[in-house]
């Protein structure tokens, strides 16, 4: 009796870490979304890869968009909101803070694991304007308002 083995292997590729890239510059890739914010031009759109973004993100003085869940290609885009998670890490705060004289476009991003006194996802002042589609917001903690 002759036996014989045949096998398949699959490799997967997972990325090591997220990046977000700026499509309306022509910028770089950047390892965070702080970074890519700081970096980026007023009216500039910013394009997340999914993955989970362990930082607290400030906009101030510049209208941006960022826009989540895309895969590495930067094309290929899923419906999932959950799938690009801006969650704690570092310091204690809302997640997402929009101030002075801008206006924000959040497009499926999931927002969590924020601690504030006001607005534990996503905190603002006078003169910020966020507008969040098919994001989510939850797991927040505040006094007063602990999502917004």
């Amino acid at each position: 009796m002759k036996a014989s083995v045949c096998g398949m292997v699959v490799f997967v590729t997972v990325p090591v870490w997220a990046v977000v890239t700026n499509i309306t510059s022509g910028g770089g890739l950047y390892g965070t979304i702080q970074a890519a914010v700081d970096a980026a031009n007023n009216g500039d759109t910013l394009l997340v890869s999914t993955g989970v973004y362990r930082e607290r993100v400030f906009i101030a003085q510049k209208s941006v968009n960022l826009l989540g869940g895309y895969f590495a290609d930067f094309v290929t885009r899923t419906s999932v909101a959950a799938a690009t998670s801006i969650t704690a890490g570092g310091a204690p705060g809302a997640r997402v803070t929009v101030v002075s004289n801008c206006t924000v476009v959040l497009e499926r991003l999931w927002i969590r694991n924020g601690t504030n006194l006001f607005g534990g996802g996503m905190g603002g002042e006078v003169g910020g304007g966020v507008t969040a589609q098919q994001c989510a917001i939850g797991q927040n903690m505040a006094w007063f308002g602990g999502g917004v």
